[in-house]
C-alpha cells in the first residue's frame, strides 16, 4: 500500500506518517525537489531539522536481465484505466535514501521516479507528504494500491500547535490556512494546488482533535489504515453501491428503490 497524506497546517501530517513508519513499518518516501503547499509548514520544519541527522546513501537497483529491456516493461495496463503499468521487474534507477536511527527514507528527483519505483514494489507500503497537488495524485490514483489521507483539526487547536516552533499571528495564519484550503484569488495554478481543488479524491479523512500522540494512535489503530476495504469495498459495499445508483433511475414517485440481482458475486440484473 502507498499512502499519501495532505491536510491543514498543523493538522497532525508528521505524526501520522511517524506513525505508519514506526508502528506499521512503511517506509518513508520523499520528492527532493518538492514544494508543499498543501500541507504544512511543521512538516517541512521537521524535514529540515532532522536533515542534519540524514547520512545519504546512493543506492542503484540491478536490472534482472531476463525481464529484456526497457522498452518492455510498459506492457501491463491498468484494468482501471487502461494507462500503462510498469512490470513489477527492478529497475536501474538510482534513488538516494537517507538513514535514521530505527528507520530509512527513500529519496526520488520527481514524482515520475516515485510512481515507477511504488508500483513495481507495490507489495511494500510506503508514506509521503510530498504529493501536494492534484497533477502530482491523479497518476497515483490509477493505482489500485494507493491511499490518500487527508488530516484536519480545529483552527485554533492547530494555531497553538504552531507557535511550539512558529512566531505567527493569528490573522496570519488564518490568512495562510485560506490559501492552504480554498487556493489564491485570481490564481488557476494555485487552485490546482488547493485542498478543495483534490477533495474528491480523498480515500480517508482524520480529526485530529486529540491532546495527546497516544490518543491520535489509538484511532488510528481502530480504523486500521492497512484495511483494504479503503481502497477496494467489500461485496456487500459494492453491490449496495450498484443498488443506490440504480435507485436514482428509479420512476417510484413515493420514494427512491433500486435492487440488484446477484448469484455466486455476479451481476444478473438491477432495477
Amino acid at each position: 500500500m502507498f499512502v499519501a497524506i495532505v491536510g491543514t497546517r498543523c493538522s497532525g501530517k508528521s505524526s501520522i506518517e511517524d506513525y505508519l513508519v514506526t508502528s506499521k513499518g512503511f517506509t518513508c518516501v520523499r520528492i527532493i525537489h518538492s514544494e508543499s503547499t498543501v500541507g504544512g509548514y511543521e512538516e517541512n520544519f521537521e524535514v529540515s531539522r532532522n536533515a542534519s541527522s540524514l547520512s545519504p546513501l546512493s543506492i542503484t537497483i540491478p536490472r534482472n536481465s531476463k525481464h529484456g529491456n526497457g522498452d518492455n516493461i510498459s506492457k501491463h495496463l491498468s484494468f482501471l484505466s487502461m494507462s500503462p503499468l510498469p512490470s513489477p521487474a527492478p529497475t536501474t534507477e538510482t534513488e538516494t535514501t537517507f538513514r535514521r536511527p530505527n528507520q530509512q527514507t527513500l529519496c526520488f528527483s520527481n514524482h515520475a521516479q516515485l510512481l515507477k519505483y511504488v508500483t513495481a514494489n507495490w507489495r511494500t507500503h510506503f508514506v509521503t507528504t510530498d504529493l501536494n497537488t492534484r497533477e502530482l495524485i491523479e497518476p497515483f490514483v490509477r493505482r489500485p494500491f494507493f491511499l490518500l489521507l487527508r488530516s484536519d483539526a480545529p483552527l485554533l487547536s492547530r494555531y497553538d500547535r504552531s507557535r511550539r516552533f512558529l512566531n505567527i499571528s493569528l490573522e496570519d495564519f488564518i490568512e495562510d490556512d485560506d490559501r492552504t484550503v480554498f487556493g489564491r484569488a485570481r490564481s488557476s495554478s494555485s487552485t490546482s494546488s488547493s485542498l478543495q481543488n483534490i477533495d474528491d479524491l480523498v480515500n480517508v479523512r482524520v480529526v485530529n482533535t486529540f491532546s495527546s500522540l497516544q490518543g491520535l494512535h489509538l484511532y488510528l489503530d481502530g480504523i486500521d489504515l492497512l484495511d483494504p476495504e479503503h481502497v477496494r469495498p467489500s461485496w456487500d459495499a459494492y453491490f449496495m453501491t450498484l443498488a443506490s445508483l440504480a435507485s436514482r433511475r428509479s420512476n417510484c414517485m413515493k420514494r427512491r428503490v433500486g435492487a440488484v440481482l446477484v448469484r455466486e458475486n455476479r451481476v444478473l440484473a438491477t432495477g
